[in-house]
């Protein structure tokens, strides 16, 4: 196992899984200067969640990052650690499927203060389909043919009311197909260490042992 300040842990940050409680608590265990997406830049949208700028880091930054924690597809960590230029292990928090899309769905309507309904939100194609519905089987099963496609629903969610306006500007989406489930599944292995947020503690005890998290 190589030593905590060589190894490269990457948080798949599935939306609405508990990510947010795991970076607040690991603020002062990885350096600023270590961790991607920068902190305190909750606006700056590319390294929060497209695929193109984790896979653009530049070698400087790439050898300096410890912690990297955006929303991105599993296939794209895969695709970091293969390239990396130090050891890289992969972490998730998974949470049952309709809890998940029933707390993003609160979320995005308080963000745009409750001005569209919960009915007008899932009807939205690239919102219902995409990030509401089966988002976590995406998350693991989809493959880099889908990576721009990522990019492009993270920019139309921020531009919820542009969506609204002009509905057939946004991304077109498919729903998760039957591949796309055995895709994710068949990953799962792949996953360093694997947690579930209704045993959280439990996850966070696994990752206190496997990269010497504090308590």
């Amino acid at each position: 196992m190589p030593p905590d300040n060589e190894r490269v842990v990457l948080f798949v940050h599935v939306m609405k899984t508990g990510g947010t409680t795991a970076l607040r608590h690991l603020r002062n265990h990885y350096p600023e200067h270590t961790r991607y997406p920068l902190p305190g830049v909750l606006e700056k949208l590319e390294e929060k969640g497209f695929v193109s700028s984790l896979a653009g880091l530049d070698p400087q930054r790439r050898e300096r990052l410890r912690w990297i924690a955006p929303h991105v597809p599993l296939s794209a960590a895969l695709d970091y650690r293969a390239s990396a230029p130090r050891p890289v292990a992969i972490t998730l928090v998974l949470r049952d499927g309709f809890s998940r899309a029933l707390s993003h769905l609160r979320q995005v309507s308080r963000r745009f203060e409750h001005q569209y309904s919960y009915r007008e939100l899932l009807d939205l194609p690239f919102l219902g389909e995409f990030f509401l519905s089966n988002h976590q089987t995406r998350v693991l099963g989809s493959g880099a043919e889908t990576w721009p496609l990522w990019d492009d629903c993270v920019q139309a969610l921020t531009d919820l009311p542009a969506g609204f306006a002009e509905p057939a500007a946004t991304p077109r989406v498919t729903p998760v197909d039957a591949a796309t489930l055995e895709q994710a599944i068949a990953r799962l292995p792949e996953v360093d260490v694997l947690g579930l947020q209704d045993a959280f503690g439990d996850w966070w005890q696994a990752c206190r042992d496997a990269f010497g998290w504090p308590a």
